[in-house]
């Protein structure tokens, strides 16, 4: 049970490690492409806990662990409340997906990765409609059909082909990282996360 802990810590750590440098460095020099890569980035933390683990709840604390990282932002000084807790809200969602459509009690076939890719797009254009209470103000919508379709779609079957991958042949390689560094992957990754 201790190790189970200690290895939800380590793999939501190191997504949570992720999304501060990787995640931010795409957010600013490749705005669009950075939750195309992101979400199949968790997925992979959180099928490799639940794996190791060999329990689905893996899943959730994987992703509640990334989020509480990302949640820093929230306490820097005048952060941007929409900046700062939409990817939380995102690495959530993406959590709940995984463990719904894509655990390891499921049958995980290409629609159900589809699906999960698909509706989390879906619910980040809700989420910011309802913020901005306006299409106009929601970048996926504003700049025409083809930013939007291919947000939607062609960016849906990219994350899909990715979390594919990674479910075929990423989780089922043998290999498992210590579990006690994760204590110094958290810490790591809140330093990281305050620091940018």
């Amino acid at each position: 049970m201790k190790n189970n802990i200690k290895t939800n810590i380590l793999y939501g750590s190191m997504w949570g490690l992720i999304e501060a440098t990787l995640g931010y460095a795409l957010h600013w020099i490749f705005f669009p492409i950075s939750g195309m890569i992101m979400f199949p980035i968790g997925a992979y933390f959180m099928k490799r806990a639940e794996k190791e683990n060999d329990n689905k709840s893996s899943i959730l604390y994987v992703s509640l662990i990334a989020a509480l990282i990302k949640s820093v932002n929230l306490f820097m000084p005048n952060p941007m409340l929409v900046k700062a807790l939409n990817p939380v809200l995102m690495i959530l969602m993406q959590g709940i997906l995984v463990y719904v459509l894509l655990n390891k009690e499921t049958n995980i076939n290409v629609m159900k990765i589809v699906s999960s890719s698909f509706v989390w797009r879906a619910g980040f254009i809700i989420l910011l409609l309802v913020e901005f209470k306006s299409a106009n103000a929601v970048y996926y919508l504003k700049g025409g059909a083809f930013r939007f379709i291919n947000f939607i779609f062609i960016e849906s079957m990219i994350n899909s082909a990715l979390i594919y991958l990674i479910a075929k042949f990423g989780i089922k390689k043998e290999f498992k990282l210590n579990p006690n560094f994760g204590f110094i992957a958290l810490f790591l990754a809140i330093g990281v996360q305050f620091i940018l």
